[in-house]
């Protein structure tokens, strides 16, 4: 039987005044059933955020188990093994990861490069089960960006605004939709979409308490490597690098 929802807006404000100083995900790193898509950024979205019920003692932002939540805060390395592939950082539950440990060997190295210890430094990511409210036919999709591109003003909008409303954007019933704007900036010539603006909208609709058994258990969903096979890859990707330089004959 699902838990009955709760408001969890004191919450999320606390949480996003806790995490205020923090330093601004593919699919690879989760497992979810096939007909849950990604849903994949435009320059406008208007969308409501659905909460999960937390599944883990080891929740990132310390939610307990059974608690609902309305994101997974979660660390990756990008471009891993052979196929460059996005992985999760085990450090996001606590756990050892031998890519930080070569990271933090690569910055006491003074012939390390800044763009290799950049490279294994670990980002931010944010994902959330979501309604997109112009394309309500696809249900629960998920959204899944940086901290740096999405979430970091969405932790700003909610801890600088005094609006309950606003803390409690999650609810439902009685919740807010999130009306985003983003912008296309480019960095090393690949062009990117990042938040510009976010405004908190009052829902057209409300949701029923069942829209919570759709949403996907973030907890169980996402794929963290054991130490061992996190290891390997990435010393495979650094044997491929090897071979595929030139010889200098």
């Amino acid at each position: 039987m699902m838990k009955k929802f709760v408001s969890i807006g004191d919450q999320i404000l606390k949480k996003a005044r806790e995490q205020s100083d923090d330093v601004g995900g593919s699919r690879s790193c989760f497992k979810v059933p096939s007909d849950v898509p990604f849903l994949k950024p435009s320059k406008k979205i208007l969308m409501d955020v659905i909460p999960f019920k937390v599944s883990t003692s080891k929740n990132p932002d310390h939610i307990k188990k059974g608690d609902f939540w309305y994101r997974l805060s979660y660390k990756v390395h990008a471009r891993i093994g052979p196929q460059e592939q996005m992985v999760v950082c085990p450090t996001t539950f606590n756990l050892p990861c031998p890519i930080c440990q070569e990271y933090r060997l690569l910055r006491q190295n003074p012939e390390a490069s800044e763009d290799e210890i950049k490279a294994l430094r670990p980002k931010e990511r944010t994902i959330m089960n979501v309604v997109d409210l112009n394309d309500l036919d696809s249900g629960i999709q998920l959204f899944d960006m940086s901290n740096f591109l999405f979430h970091d003003m969405l932790k700003q909008e909610i801890t600088l605004n005094e609006d309950v409303a606003v803390h409690n954007f999650t609810d439902i019933p009685g919740g807010r939709s999130l009306r985003c704007v983003f912008t296309e900036e480019s960095f090393n010539g690949r062009k990117f979409l990042k938040i510009h603006r976010i405004d908190f909208v009052k829902r057209k609709e409300d949701w029923d308490d069942s829209i919570l058994e759709q949403a996907v258990d973030l907890d169980k969903a996402v794929v963290v490597l054991d130490y061992d096979s996190l290891k390997k890859l990435y010393e495979d990707g650094l044997l491929g690098t090897e071979a595929e330089a030139p010889s200098g004959k």
